[in-house]
């Protein structure tokens, strides 16, 4: 899986993280949830405009916590992000890849004109893309 995290800006944000609370598909009962904690690569700015997080064994420390790796049956149905970095994040949506051509993504969407300062949290709007691709 890969999370792409579009935003419109970051404003002082020196320290950045974002923990993610997802719920997978509900084909299944119970729907597979997971959590990221702290998601950040350490070594770059993440949420000022686009950034992409992948599943894989180089990235597993950067905060996925319980969605590394996590089958979400190539659904979000739920979503809610509570920014943990310095300074104000101001988000447009998550795009969810699964890495299987016939999936298509999964597009979480910010209430309009959200901004976020430490610990707020919100929750979004999730649907499938369009695509089998984040854009």
């Amino acid at each position: 899986m890969g999370i792409v995290f579009t935003s419109s800006k970051c404003d002082g944000c020196v320290k950045e993280g974002v923990n993610l609370t997802l719920t997978g598909s509900d084909n299944l009962l119970p729907a597979p949830l997971c959590r990221t904690v702290d998601l950040d690569h350490p070594d770059k700015a993440d949420y000022v405009s686009r950034s992409e997080f992948l599943a894989q064994p180089a990235e597993q420390n950067m905060g996925w916590d319980s969605c590394y790796q996590r089958g979400m049956e190539g659904e979000i149905i739920d979503a809610t992000a509570t920014w943990t970095g310095e300074g104000t994040w101001s988000p447009d949506n998550i795009c969810f890849d699964w890495d299987k051509e016939a999936n298509r993504v999964s597009v979480c969407t910010f209430p309009e004109g959200t901004s976020l300062s430490h610990g707020q949290s919100v929750s979004l709007t999730c649907a499938k893309g369009d695509t089998v691709e984040c854009p």
